[in-house]
């Protein structure tokens, strides 16, 4: 429901759930707001930070923000996006997780 409601309204219920599955449906939803989605790249859950990354629409200083998440998982997903801009995916490839790294490193050199 939250990935697919076009109700502004239940989407701001759904963005605050206890639930993080729901909020991350909510960060998948092409209604979210920048406020909503700025919100979920902050979730204390890796899993919420990461399909917030995966929405694609998150402001650069979120994007720079998150290229030093504790969630490995959160920063290989960012070194994954399509939309990743290459400022991101050039510091994303000196990160210290060889996966990360070379993802970054990946993504580059096909974007070349």
């Amino acid at each position: 429901m939250a990935a697919n409601t076009d109700d502004p309204a239940t989407l701001a219920l759904l963005a605050a759930d206890a639930d993080p599955k729901v909020r991350a449906g909510v960060a998948l939803n092409a209604l979210a707001t920048t406020d909503q989605l700025r919100l979920l790249a902050n979730d204390k859950y890796a899993v919420v930070r990461a399909v917030a990354v995966k929405s694609g629409n998150l402001p650069h200083d979120e994007l720079r923000r998150l290229v030093h998440d504790r969630s490995v998982n959160v920063r290989w997903w960012l070194a994954t996006g399509s939309t990743t801009p290459r400022s991101i995916l050039r510091m994303l490839a000196d990160d210290p997780h060889p996966d990360v790294e070379s993802q970054a490193r990946a993504m580059l050199r096909d974007d070349a």
